[in-house]
């Protein structure tokens, strides 16, 4: 049942797929057929019809590239799907470029049409794709039935995992283990018997299988897998490892020996990643600059006029290699703010608490009304463009931390120093001011280790996501 309902989901996604192609080119051919010649009145070229037939050789390229990536074959979480997507995109519109060219038939049709639907399907082909996933999963469909072999710590934590994942679409039916039977694990079931699996596994159309027993001898666990191999689509071992860096990990084998090994790279230590990262902030930053100029100069008149004084708040923060550097940002506060925040945390316990746990106050009564809102939008942190072309910061990394903040932290500092602090990062995009500062310390650490380039593209399209909703923002 189950093969049958898989080979059903990629028929699904291969006609998604094929229908955001053709919306994408639909709505391209209407911009460049009628939108911009209002700016740019040159010619269309000889090819400029709705027909698609013209066009119909660039949907095989992308769909090369959606199964080279694995988009048809592999379960994702959320944002790693959307990563693999906008890998998937940029190889489908080299390829498409790369033919326009050899082909010589870049004269013919509009260059303009394939960079605008290049442009545009950035953000409509994933959002398309997994909006319909969502929708689907209300029917059933990329739904896997999941059974977990296990009722420990280890066991219980998978069950919350993918909880928090829902669009790895696993659904457990329950726990099978030797002990605990007939006990309840968040309402679902201990089966007795990891002998009796294969009975288990036929009752319920189980697709998955996630191993999640470290005590258990290993050739129980070879002997399962065995038994397994063939009657279900996964089966997935969760070792009893934690904190490992993840995204730099990759598992490695001797094929001779059948013997496997964890690979785990620095990507921070290699020169390459470092000067690629520090073109991406340079790049985007200049970007940015360029569109937020003239809101940034209103900012600043802003103010200037309502609290009189520079608009600039200049602030020492511990950067790279444990170094001070003056940080920018808008002043959101009244000019006498260190004693406003001594006043009130002498009277109040219940604020000096919160303070002592997140170095914030929610309701902060030292913030200006401009400041309230530039701090809900996050145009406060603007100025820190500035710190990035000075390569004091970068786009994305740990927070830089006041002097104050890092007592308690001697263990974990010189891991977070050892790159730029960010204007963004996991911290930010995590709850933000809704964490402890522990847990954010926690999460520039794993930051540090697991760093790759597009763990920099999904925190700064969360950051997009987080602004844009204004959570956890005070």
């Amino acid at each position: 049942m189950h093969n049958y309902k898989r080979h059903l989901e990629t028929f699904i996604l291969i006609v998604i797929d094929l229908l955001s192609i053709l919306s994408i080119f639909t709505i391209a051919f209407f911009i460049r057929k009628f939108i911009l010649p209002i700016f740019y009145p040159y010619p269309l070229p000889l090819i400029d019809t709705m027909n698609f037939y013209h066009f119909l050789w660039i949907i095989p390229l992308w769909f090369i590239s959606l199964y080279y990536h694995g988009l048809y074959t592999k379960c994702f979480p959320y944002w790693e799907e959307v990563i693999s997507l906008l890998k998937a995109i940029f190889i489908a519109n080299i390829l498409t470029f790369t033919v326009l060219f050899i082909g010589k038939i870049s004269e013919e049709v509009s260059r303009a049409l394939f960079l605008i639907s290049a442009i545009i399907a950035i953000p409509l082909f994933p959002l398309m794709r997994l909006n319909l996933q969502k929708y689907l999963r209300k029917y059933d469909l990329f739904i896997r039935h999941a059974l977990i072999v296990g009722s420990g710590s280890l066991a219980h934590l998978i069950l919350q995992a993918l909880k928090r994942e829902p669009h790895y679409g696993f659904k457990v039916i329950g726990f099978v283990d030797d002990k605990n039977a007939g006990n309840v694990i968040e309402g679902l079931k201990i089966y007795n018997g990891i002998k009796n699996i294969i009975n288990y596994i036929d009752r319920t159309d189980i697709s998955d299988i996630f191993i999640a027993v470290p005590e258990i001898d290993k050739h129980k666990i070879e002997d399962l897998i065995k038994n397994l191999h063939l009657k279900v689509n996964r089966i997935l071992i969760v070792p009893d490892i934690q904190n490992l860096p993840l995204f730099t990990t990759e598992l490695q084998h001797f094929f001779q020996e059948q013997i496997l090994f964890l690979e785990i790279r620095s990507n921070l230590n290699r020169p390459h990643n470092i000067l690629f990262k520090r073109i991406f902030d340079i790049t985007v930053s200049f970007f940015l600059l360029v569109i937020f100029f003239i809101p940034m100069i209103v900012i600043a008149i802003a103010i200037f006029f309502s609290m009189k004084c520079n608009p600039i708040f200049t602030q020492e923060r511990i950067g790279k290699n444990g170094k001070p550097f003056k940080m920018y940002k808008f002043r959101t506060m009244y000019k006498n703010a260190d004693n406003i925040l001594q006043d009130i945390l002498l009277k109040d316990d219940n604020l000096k608490k919160e303070w002592e746990l997140h170095w914030k106050l929610k309701n902060d009564p030292r913030v200006t009304k401009i400041g309230n809102i530039l701090r809900k939008t996050s145009l406060d942190e603007l100025p820190q463009l500035i710190n990035i072309l000075k390569g004091q910061m970068s786009l994305v990394g740990p927070r830089p931390y006041l002097k104050d903040e890092i007592n308690g932290f001697a263990e974990e500092m010189p891991i977070v120093w050892t790159v730029l602090p960010g204007i963004t990062g996991l911290w930010q995009v995590s709850g933000r001011s809704n964490t402890d500062n522990k847990f954010r310390v926690a999460l520039d650490v794993w930051y540090v280790r697991n760093w790759s380039f597009w763990l920099d593209v999904i925190i700064v399209l969360k950051t997009v996501k987080v602004v844009l909703k204004g959570e956890g923002a005070y």
